[in-house]
């Protein structure tokens, strides 16, 4: 399964090798059940977005910081979707700011 495969939207995941495999972390960390893709030529991992909150709150942990980079489309105006969004997962312009019916 690749990133564009199905149209879902991935993470890309860069994080430094530590003396274990980071597929068995990110195994641990988010389930048994996720099927994280190595991108070897981009040397990174593709995880399906809705791992967001949880992957990044591990990564935190596990190296103290993480710099996360989140892509939106300036001209996707707010609709019907983005009002009934739930968390962060938005692409529209609003960022998240009229999540659930936010004014």
């Amino acid at each position: 399964m690749g990133a564009t495969e199905l149209g879902e939207q991935w993470l890309w995941v860069w994080m430094p090798y530590e003396g274990g495999p980071n597929r068995h972390w990110l195994l641990e960390e988010l389930g048994a059940q996720i099927r994280p893709e190595w991108n070897k030529p981009a040397r990174r991992w593709e995880i399906a977005r809705k791992h967001l909150q949880v992957l990044t709150g591990a990564l935190a942990e596990r190296f103290g910081e993480v710099d996360v980079y989140l892509q939106f489309s300036t001209s996707e105006r707010r609709d019907t979707r983005c009002q009934q969004a739930q968390g962060d997962d938005c692409t529209c312009s609003c960022m998240g700011e009229h999540h659930s019916g936010a004014a």
